[in-house]
């Protein structure tokens, strides 16, 4: 018998002794839960005052300016709280931004974390259950059918894979731990793919997650590379996914292709007035920005989401990427292949729709905001905006090969947020890229937030659906 399944027998027999003992359990954590609520809350308090008082991020300011920052007390409170960037941080796994993250099944915001050096191997102070555990819990789950790619993650990042040890973080849970996480946890230990139903569970992962594991893994090849353009995911209906819906927006999983999914966020009760188009960074895929794509849906009713997802090439590994960025020959030639699939998309809709480019927001997350910047700056008219998240745009190599036309940049909105500790994208590369911008015509805004890395924070989210309330209002 396979060692996961047989690990998941001997589980069974393990919980049925652990119920018996599990309200009395409940009660005392319930009773301690409450109490560091109302340490937190106070806490909370001290620091909202404190930052009243104190210095506000800064917000600057290039082209036409931006509008003073909106943050209460307590936001600043939330961002000045400890994080794990370099060294271990003292707050408790329930307090920390990655338990929530995995919690929420947001894949994108545990990537985030993760590679910003949040430890994968934390433990919950008022039940010992690991992160990996909290993650392996959610698996049983219908409706977090991210939970998988999470498991995936944190094993992608050091967690530990020991099956024994999550079996017993799992005999408190009304859940079992599931075999697909048993075997993906054996995956990791052995660093082999040695039977069929391992191959079906690495292949059915997000390809983001995917990529990120297959680094770890070093699996040989070959791997499947490219995938079919997003309009070809649009126009294959027979391979849409429903997920479950927000309170304004259907949301669908668009698969006519494993490598290239793409996620579709539909006004329910009106016809969209507005598109807006987000592209995902290096290793990512567009289901990857689910989450954030729901928040922006609930402010934004009248605006029609479309997040594809990269084609899979050989880079810093292999796996979903705009451009080669290790090949200026091929980031000009990435650039121009996306620029030509965001066309096809825009023209499909102005078929369906009848919107024109002044009712188009392009954006995109660090790699993918150069492809936005690309390809705004190379359509025969203007866009209603460019939304830059974590992201320089465009570098000197690209800048010096984009054959830019005039109608598409004099006067072209431009948000830039990005975060003060971001290592991957710093400051000083998101200064030049406005300044690049600003030099071509762009109206450019610059959102610093200085606690925050490589991820986009709920107050880059707030200031995101801002500016698009004022590019694209509802009509």
């Amino acid at each position: 018998m396979p060692r996961w399944r047989d690990l998941a027998v001997k589980s069974s027999a393990a919980r049925s002794a652990a119920a018996q003992d599990k309200q009395s359990h409940v009660d005392v954590v319930s009773v301690a839960e409450q109490r560091q609520d109302d340490l937190r809350c106070e806490s909370t308090s001290h620091q909202g005052a404190a930052v009243v008082a104190g210095d506000r991020d800064s917000k600057l300011a290039t082209g036409s300016g931006l509008k003073s920052a909106r943050r209460s007390a307590a936001d600043e409170a939330l961002l000045q709280a400890p994080r794990s960037v370099g060294s271990a941080s003292s707050t408790t796994i329930s307090d920390s931004p990655l338990f929530a993250a995995v919690r929420d099944s947001d894949v994108f915001r545990v990537q985030a974390l993760l590679r910003d050096r949040a430890d994968p191997n934390a433990e919950s102070p008022l039940t010992g259950t690991s992160m990996l555990g909290l993650a392996a819990s959610a698996t049983g789950d219908g409706r977090k059918s991210n939970s998988l790619n999470v498991v995936a993650l944190l094993l992608s990042y050091s967690a530990d894979p020991d099956m024994s040890r999550l079996l017993g973080d799992s005999e408190n849970d009304e859940e079992p731990v599931s075999l697909s996480v048993l075997m993906m946890c054996d995956i990791f230990t052995d660093k082999t793919v040695d039977c069929d139903e391992k191959r079906s569970i690495l292949a059915g992962l997000d390809p983001g997650v995917l990529a990120q594991a297959r680094k770890i893994l070093r699996l040989p090849g070959p791997f499947a590379q490219g995938g079919s353009a997003p309009i070809e995911a649009l126009t294959s209906p027979s391979h849409a996914v429903c997920l479950e819906v927000t309170s304004t927006h259907r949301v669908s999983l668009c698969t006519a292709d494993s490598l290239r999914p793409l996620l579709e966020l539909t006004p329910m009760r009106r016809q969209p007035s507005a598109i807006l188009l987000l592209f995902h960074g290096l290793f990512q895929s567009g289901p990857m920005l689910e989450h954030i794509a729901r928040r922006l849906s609930e402010a934004l009713p009248h605006v029609l989401i479309w997040m594809p997802t990269a084609p899979t090439r050989i880079t810093y590994g292999i796996g979903p990427a705009w451009y080669n960025f290790l090949d200026p020959e091929d980031t000009v030639d990435g650039l121009n292949e996306c620029h030509a699939e965001v066309l096809a998309l825009l023209s499909h809709q102005y078929q369906e729709l009848g919107l024109g480019p002044e009712r188009v927001i392009l954006g995109g997350f660090s790699m993918g905001g150069a492809v936005a910047a690309w390809t705004a700056l190379h359509l025969p008219c203007q866009v209603a905006g460019l939304l830059l998240l974590a992201s320089e745009g465009l570098n000197d190599r690209a800048d010096s090969r984009a054959s830019v036309l005039p109608d598409a940049t004099n006067g072209l909105p431009v948000l830039y947020c990005y975060g003060g500790l971001d290592r991957l994208c710093p400051v000083d590369s998101v200064q030049d890229g406005a300044k690049r911008l600003h030099s071509r015509g762009c109206s450019v805004q610059l959102s610093e937030h200085r606690q925050v890395g490589h991820t986009l924070s709920d107050d880059m989210l707030e200031d995101m659906i801002d500016w698009l309330c004022e590019q694209v209002p509802d009509v």
